[in-house]
């Protein structure tokens, strides 16, 4: 599994991206036990770096699971890690954050300071 953190400036990414840092941990888990996310829910992950957040939500049986990263070389490193995790169903895209139109389509949305505000806010106001 390839989980070590990458700058922006290596992944060749905008200085408006935060490059790539692992989401899992205790802290996440906890925080996805209170969310209390109900079966059947669809999941997005914005700034899905190496895919690594998707174990956590393996708990929660969802019916749509979509991952989403502006840089090709991490969506590879994901699709190779979920390989190898054995995790199917999950569709991942390689796009910028605007450009990813469905958000309302999705509950929970999550973001793990994947990108700067200039990008954040036109993202949150899309619909």
């Amino acid at each position: 599994m390839d989980l070590d953190s990458v700058t922006d400036r290596e992944l060749g990414l905008p200085s408006s991206s935060y490059g790539y840092a692992a989401t899992s941990g205790p802290e996440f888990k906890k925080v996805l036990r209170q969310l209390d996310i109900p079966p059947g829910s669809r999941i997005v992950d914005i700034g899905c770096g190496k895919g690594i957040a998707i174990t956590d939500f393996g708990a929660v049986p969802v019916c749509a699971d979509r991952r989403c990263d502006l840089s090709p070389e991490l969506i590879r490193i994901a699709e190779t890690n979920l390989a190898r995790l054995g995790i199917k169903g999950v569709t991942l895209y390689c796009c910028e954050a605007t450009q990813f139109t469905e958000l309302d389509d999705y509950s929970p949305h999550l973001f793990y300071n994947p990108f700067s505000r200039e990008v954040f806010m036109p993202v949150m106001t899309m619909s």
